[in-house]
């Protein structure tokens, strides 16, 4: 199309992990992965994890909200999985539950609006992604006092790496915002406890 001289749309349908059976077969499972045998698909050295982790804490604690209040809806822009809501509770959750692809600047326009008709919505988002949504936190979240609750996730410094993925900006890139309350935990019990009173907030 580069030689026409109107107006052209060119849409193209990608596969995640196209010619890889295992990944195509599991697109969720295989969002990232850690070093694997190519022939098998298994993990080469897994980690030897015991105990909880705040994804699955999360995701039982906005499983067992959802089902308490019918106001309260859970966002994900593509990786629900990083708050802990695998397909088992978003089936759960039915209309409680929506996700808008990789597109943060409308999760947090669509919980603004959520919350300015009375709704409770928690978007769950990766730290370095919400910079992507600046201008809606800002103008379309905070200016209005609207009462949702973001969940800004792998905050500090995390075993991520990438330059894409660096989660140690939120802070500095938020805290300028009028009419914005970032708390940040330090444990399981400010954890659940600053959640709770987040979702009081009004």
């Amino acid at each position: 199309v580069k030689n026409t001289k109107v107006p052209v749309v060119v849409h193209i349908h990608t596969e995640k992990g196209h010619g890889y059976k295992p990944a195509v077969e599991d697109k969720e499972a295989w969002h990232w992965n850690f070093p694997f045998d190519i022939k098998t698909g298994n993990i080469k050295n897994p980690e030897k994890f015991e105990g909880e982790n705040y994804s699955e804490l999360l995701g039982q604690y906005l499983s067992k909200k959802v089902k308490e209040d019918p106001k309260l809806v859970v966002v994900a822009a593509a990786v629900p999985a990083s708050f802990g809501f695998d397909k088992k509770r978003r089936r759960a959750a039915g209309k409680q539950y929506i996700d808008v692809g990789i597109a943060e600047e409308h999760a947090v326009a669509l919980a603004s609006g959520m919350a300015k008709a009375g709704g409770k919505p928690v978007f769950g988002v990766c730290s370095s992604f919400l910079q992507r949504a600046y201008d809606q936190v800002s103008q379309d979240l905070c200016i209005n006092d609207n009462p949702a609750t973001l969940l800004v996730l792998w905050g500090s410094l995390t075993s991520m790496t990438d330059v894409t993925h660096l989660c140690h900006f939120d802070i500095p890139l938020l805290s300028g915002i009028p009419n914005l309350v970032f708390l940040a935990p330090t444990n399981r019990e400010e954890y659940l406890a600053m959640l709770d009173w987040s979702l009081a907030y009004d």
